[in-house]
C-alpha cells in the first residue's frame, strides 16, 4: 500500500538571476513499510526533499500526498500535527537535550503533545535498542552510537508512520555506524515503520530496499 507520493515537486530559493532550483519536478512513490535510501552528493537536493516530505519546508510547486490525502503545506496547524503525529526524525547530530536523561529525551515528543508514555512500549523499545541500562544517564555520559540509539528511540516514541533519517551514521565510525544502521533497519521492520534515509554513501544506501539517486535536484534513477 502506498503511504507517500511526491508529484512534480520543485523548490526554488531566491528570485530572478539569483534563483536556485534545489528540487526540479521530482516524482516519487513510497509504499508502507519500505526502507528507501535517497542517495546523492552534497548539494544534490536530497536534504531539501527530506525537509519537504517532513513538512519542515514548503514546495514552490508540486504536491505531496500522505496516505492519499494532499498535505496542506501552507497550513501551519495541519503541518504541525503531521510532523508531530506521523513523522519521526533522526538527525546526524543526534539533537538530544543535554539537561534531560535518556528516558526524558525519548518521551519528549509525547510530553509536547500532551500524551502519556506507554511504559511497556518504552521499556520494550529501549531493550530492543540496547539502552535500557542507560535510561537515567545524560547525553554527555553516552558514546556517539548510544546517543544515536536514543535518537532512534525518540523518533519511534510516538509510533509515527514514517521515520526520516538525515545521514544517521554521518557522525559515527564505520563499525558503530553499521550497528546503528542495523538497529534502524530492524526497528523499521519490528514496528512496521516506513524509513526514508538520505545518504551520500553508496555502501550505506545498499542496506535499503530501494535506492533513489538524485542529482541536481532531480531523480536520475531508482534501483
Amino acid at each position: 500500500m502506498k503511504i507517500l507520493e511526491v508529484r512534480n515537486a520543485s523548490k526554488i530559493y531566491g528570485e530572478g538571476e539569483n534563483a536556485v532550483a534545489a528540487l526540479n519536478e521530482v516524482n516519487l512513490k513510497i509504499d508502507a513499510g519500505e526502507f528507501i535510501a535517497i542517495l546523492g552528493p552534497s548539494g544534490s537536493g536530497k536534504s531539501t526533499l527530506l525537509n519537504v516530505i517532513g513538512g519542515l519546508d514548503a514546495l514552490t510547486q508540486g504536491e505531496i500526498f500522505f496516505q492519499g490525502d494532499k498535505l496542506s503545506l501552507d497550513n501551519d496547524n495541519r503541518m504541525s500535527e503531521y510532523r508531530r503525529d506521523k513523522i519521526g526524525f533522526v538527525f546526524q547530530s543526534f539533537n538530544l537535550i543535554p539537561v534531560l536523561s535518556v528516558y526524558e529525551n525519548i518521551v519528549m515528543p509525547l510530553i509536547l503533545s500532551d500524551q502519556k508514555p506507554d511504559a511497556n512500549y518504552m521499556s520494550e523499545l529501549m531493550i530492543h535498542l540496547g539502552i535500557e541500562s542507560k535510561k537515567n544517564a545524560f547525553p554527555n555520559q553516552l558514546s556517539g552510537g548510544q546517543q544515536q540509539r536514543v535518537a532512534i528511540a525518540r523518533a519511534l516514541a510516538n509510533k509515527p508512520e514514517i521515520i526520516l533519517a538525515d545521514e544517521p551514521t554521518g557522525n559515527l565510525d564505520t563499525r558503530t555506524g553499521e550497528e546503528v544502521l542495523e538497529l534502524l533497519t530492524s526497528s523499521g521492520k519490528r514496528y512496521s515503520r516506513t524509513i526514508i534515509m538520505i545518504t551520500h554513501n553508496e555502501s550505506i544506501a545498499q542496506k535499503a530496499d530501494r535506492i533513489v539517486r538524485i542529482e541536481n535536484g532531480g531523480v536520475v534513477s531508482e534501483s
